[in-house]
């Protein structure tokens, strides 16, 4: 049997409080996927529950504004640079920059979320299979989808 595939799922929210993104991470986590779920950490934030994932949090300087997501890039590319992963997930916009770098640096499948649409148009897979998968586990009435 071969290796587990991996995702590393980057969002720039704070992780316990965004439940879709959660929802995203379970979803590839009952794929079979490994999954890592990268996000920020506010001087304020919860601790993040249990979860059947792993979490990575940064700090950073910066809490808003272009300092702040600049920031935020630069950190996440070094930490995707130094991370093995199969497939980068992009939650979102704001993250999508050091995820495509990476991703044509070390030849590893890009996706991307769409914020604020409806299934089936949850993300768009320049890969393909990790659609049909999500497709055909939302047709099976998961609970993540």
């Amino acid at each position: 049997m071969g290796r587990q595939k991996s995702v590393i799922v980057s969002v720039i929210s704070d992780l316990v409080t965004d439940q879709r993104v959660h929802r995203t991470a379970l979803t590839f986590h009952e794929m079979g996927f490994r999954v890592l779920l990268v996000g920020r950490q506010l001087p304020d934030s919860l601790k993040v529950d249990e979860r059947p994932y792993k979490t990575k949090r940064f700090r950073l300087i910066f809490t808003k504004g272009p300092l702040f997501y600049a920031a935020y890039n630069l950190r996440l590319f070094f930490f995707l640079v130094f991370n093995r992963a199969d497939v980068l997930f992009s939650n979102d916009l704001d993250t999508l920059p050091a995820n495509f770098i990476v991703s044509k640096l070390k030849g590893s499948k890009l996706n991307r979320g769409l914020q604020k649409r409806k299934f089936p148009n949850t993300f768009y897979d320049y890969s393909g299979p990790i659609l049909d998968q999500w497709c055909k586990k939302c047709e099976e009435g998961s609970s993540s989808c």
